[in-house]
């Protein structure tokens, strides 16, 4: 589902040069339909970072110290190379967007097809709250765009896009570390009037979006929470509630604050989502729903797409407008 977590101007700058550095500017690739993620978590919760490449008998591991930077897992590890690591590598760390669901229930034979009994990299996160993500990656998909990736403790594969393992593997293969003789190179003029482009379009989507909240927030029957999350109930529901990682068939429609429509449920079919992929707004608005329930919501960037948008159709720090028909809660 198009929803994706929040950054600051200056995290997003750093990690588009960790990206260029890294991917040699490989884009990334256009966003599907409601597209959702393989795991959700916000950056600034990740406490520790491991990745493991088995078969090259390769690892490299980074914690948090109190200062908030990250350093290298090490008996008095140096602190990484902010100009390859910036926020980025948190924020891509924080979860990948998933191309496709293959299977949601994997087989042990599904599993071995796939390279994920002995994968090709193991990625251990930890978070603050001490609990742990973990991520096995497998083969590579026949058109080589992409690789079969599955949490551990979950049976359902996806496919992630190729340049974000890419990344992972040089973190391993090339880690980086600090360089004190390594003098800051000049910033092209083409690639700051982008930059500053960028700014300016984020505060203007930014101040839009609070002045379109403020307005609808004065509608009458619209609950207001806490997160900034903001809906209206067009029709009570009485089925059952969703929680933690339930399956839900929904309808839904999703705008722009001016209306233009960048993604619908096609008409008269449900789409089917799991809880725990879909963007941190809905996920908490659907926790509210009951089966049979038509809501409209309005998320903040904050609980959409963020600072980074999502492709051409939704820009940095929009604001976003949905339908929500929650048909049917699976457990």
């Amino acid at each position: 589902m198009k929803l994706r977590s929040i950054l600051v101007l200056t995290v997003m700058l750093a990690a588009s040069g960790i990206l260029y550095y890294y991917t040699s500017q490989t884009k990334p690739p256009p966003p599907n339909k409601l597209r959702h993620f393989v795991w959700d978590v916000d950056m600034e919760e990740l406490a520790k970072m491991v990745i493991s490449l088995p078969a090259q008998g390769k690892r490299e591991a980074w914690v948090k110290h109190e200062d908030r930077y990250w350093y290298f897992d090490q008996p008095e590890g140096p602190k990484v190379n902010m100009k390859r690591w910036g926020g980025g590598i948190p924020l891509l760390l924080s979860g990948p967007g998933a191309e496709r669901l293959i299977v949601d229930n994997a087989s042990e034979k599904q599993l071995e097809i796939f390279g994920l009994i002995e994968p090709r990299m193991k990625i251990d996160l930890t978070l603050e709250n001490h609990k742990k993500i973990q991520i096995n990656v497998g083969d590579s998909t026949p058109d080589v765009q992409g690789f079969y990736v599955k949490l551990r403790q979950s049976k359902a594969i996806y496919t992630v896009h190729e340049s974000w393992v890419q990344v992972m593997e040089r973190l391993v293969l090339e880690p980086p570390y600090p360089d004190s003789e390594e003098k800051p190179k000049p910033v092209d003029p083409k690639v700051q009037e982008q930059r500053k482009k960028e700014a300016e379009l984020a505060q203007a989507n930014r101040d839009r979006g609070d002045q379109y909240r403020g307005e609808y927030h004065k509608k009458s029957g619209v609950v207001a929470l806490g997160n900034g999350l903001l809906y209206r109930v067009l029709k009570k529901g009485k089925g059952k509630i969703p929680a933690g990682n339930d399956s839900v068939q929904v309808h839904y429609t999703g705008r722009l604050i001016d209306g233009t429509i960048f993604d619908r449920s096609p008409q008269g079919e449900a789409l089917t989502f799991q809880l725990g992929g879909v963007i941190r707004g809905w996920r908490e608005a659907l926790q509210l729903m009951r089966e049979g329930a038509h809501w409209e919501v309005v998320l903040p960037p904050e609980l959409a797409y963020g600072r980074w948008g999502s492709g051409e159709e939704i820009g940095p720090n929009q604001t976003l407008v949905f339908e929500i028909e929650l048909i049917e809660v699976r457990n």
